[in-house]
């Protein structure tokens, strides 16, 4: 960013490669996890394939993502999340957005949401449900900095913009 002058630098930030392989390496123990207990059991393992089924699926998606990272991408007018599976990022400009900040998920963890200004977006009943829930919207998880260092980043990014 250019502090002083008229414009900010737009600024690109990749989800962390090393916080996707740990997730990867997890998905992996529980996939051979689950294949050892099938061999090693001599009841029901239905609940096992499922398990099979969900992690092989989860470590598919967390290999993408060392392929393909998420980013997050901020300019002078906006933001956007590409990567990972999104193909064509959605623009948001900072105008729409009131702010970000950090809200629990109901069984743990932490989120960057943020809602949206007044007349910004069509009013729904599923934006009603998510601002109940936290946040009518939220960024991703995985970035390299902690919520709450993310939220403060985009706070002052989308401050310096607006105020250009």
């Amino acid at each position: 960013m250019r502090y002083g002058t008229k414009t900010v630098e737009p600024l690109v930030i990749r989800a962390s490669r090393g916080k996707t392989l740990l997730l990867l390496l997890a998905s992996l123990v529980f996939v051979f996890a689950s294949v050892f207990l099938i061999r090693a059991s001599e009841s029901d393992e239905t609940g096992l394939w499922w398990g099979i089924a969900f992690f092989r699926l989860c470590a598919l998606v967390f290999a993408w993502a060392l392929v393909r990272p998420q980013t997050l991408m901020l300019d002078g007018n906006g933001f956007a999340v590409g990567g990972g599976f999104v193909r064509s990022p959605h623009h948001i400009p900072w105008k729409d957005v009131q702010g970000f900040y950090v809200y629990s998920l109901p069984r743990g963890g932490k989120m960057i949401g943020y809602n949206f200004e007044p007349g910004a977006r069509k009013d729904s009943a599923l934006r009603s449900v998510a601002r109940s829930l936290g946040a009518e919207a939220a960024l991703p998880k995985g970035w390299p900095f902690s919520p709450e260092e993310m939220a403060v980043l985009l706070n002052e990014y989308r401050r310096r913009a607006m105020t250009r």
